[in-house]
């Protein structure tokens, strides 16, 4: 025999599952925006000469100290 479950649970039961589905897109999205931020925050290019300084800095730093 089927229970009677009355309309209004049923009603939040849905919201409650709406409500959390929305939280998790939600959460997604910032995720992901932060992740293209980071990304795009600097191009290649950038990272690259920004790579090839400290190198540089490094090897005359190295250089000092050997002499």
């Amino acid at each position: 025999m089927l229970k009677f479950t009355p309309m209004s649970y049923l009603l939040d039961h849905k919201q409650a599952k709406v409500k959390k589905l929305n939280r998790q897109k939600k959460q997604e999205r910032e995720v992901r925006k932060h992740r293209v931020k980071h990304e795009s925050g600097r191009s290649t290019k950038a990272l690259w000469v920004r790579l090839v300084e400290q190198s540089q800095k490094l090897r005359k730093k190295n250089a000092g100290i050997s002499k």
